[in-house]
């Protein structure tokens, strides 16, 4: 008679091999659903930092840099910390840019406060709407009340407007 023990040990691999992979692919599964949940928010935290070839990635990826899913636009998050670079990829890859945060305030609005002159040019050369206006007024009236001179000569350049009543 012939020994069985060998061949119900290699049955026995191949059910335990075939649960390994299961379970690996499973694990699979779930990354990719809890990365494509994560996904816009590890964006904003690139876009950030200023992680170009991590935002670079995450775009190639398909997440949206349109998606506020976070709490908070990519492009408002560049912008607010000094990354350029950042913005002008985000921009490049279809960020809207004039995105409103939950306050009402856009990226033109926010680097006007900060008085970041080339985040200022960088956000009017993609179009960025100088009228937009929350509760303390425009991209102008805010230079003005953080006094941002140059930022504020800069939009009164571009649209040869005086600052506007706050709305009400």
């Amino acid at each position: 008679m012939g020994d069985y023990r060998g061949a119900a040990m290699d049955r026995r691999s191949k059910l335990t091999l075939a649960k390994v992979v299961i379970a690996l692919l499973l694990v699979l599964v779930l990354a990719s659903l809890s990365a494509k949940r994560q996904a816009p928010k590890l964006l904003l935290h690139a876009a950030s930092r200023g992680s170009i070839p991590m935002m670079r990635v995450l775009v190639r990826l398909g997440v949206d840099p349109a998606s506020n899913a976070a709490g908070a636009y990519p492009l408002y998050a560049a912008v607010s910390h000094g990354q350029h670079a950042a913005a002008k990829l985000l921009l490049e890859a279809g960020s809207p840019v004039d995105s409103l945060e939950p306050d009402g305030a856009t990226p033109l609005m926010r680097a006007a406060a900060l008085g970041d002159t080339r985040a200022v040019e960088l956000l009017l050369a993609h179009g960025a709407s100088t009228q937009a206006r929350m509760g303390c007024g425009n991209a102008l009236d805010i230079a003005r009340a953080n006094r941002q001179d140059s930022v504020a000569r800069l939009l009164e350049q571009v649209i040869g407007a005086r600052p506007t009543a706050p709305s009400r």
